[in-house]
């Protein structure tokens, strides 16, 4: 398993329960994603599915419906090889931040995981040791 080539995932709920941000709607904010440069190479903005794809990367923006107003929640999702998706996931959550979205989720990090799973031998024989 290649960490060039395995796709991995890595989602995030962000909400603004303060009412500040001015995103609204998906499409805002996929074209708020698509504008932010150091994420991308050569995008491809799909309204329709709402997704932008780069290459092997894509990242894709829903609307959580939630019965409290204003609903401004969505999941992103995101996936991408090892070495794109490491290095471009805290820079979303800091982009996220910046765009005022005062509570942000991660549900799924596979490259923490991946990281973890990869460091558990070598702390288990430093112990041993």
């Amino acid at each position: 398993m290649s960490e060039l080539t395995t796709k991995l995932n890595f989602e995030i709920l962000a909400l603004d329960s303060s009412i500040n941000s001015l995103i609204s709607s998906e499409i805002d904010l996929l074209y708020l994603f698509r504008s932010y440069g150091e994420l991308w190479e050569n995008p491809s903005l799909d309204e329709q599915n709402l997704t932008i794809t780069d290459g092997d990367a894509t990242l894709e923006v829903q609307k959580v419906k939630s019965d409290v107003e204003p609903n401004k929640t969505f999941l992103i999702k995101v996936t991408g090889d090892y070495d794109w998706l490491e290095e471009k996931r805290i820079n979303l959550l800091d982009f996220l931040f910046t765009q005022s979205f005062d509570c942000l989720y991660v549900l799924v990090d596979e490259i923490s995981q991946h990281i973890a799973t990869k460091l558990y031998p070598l702390i288990y024989q430093l112990e041993e040791e």
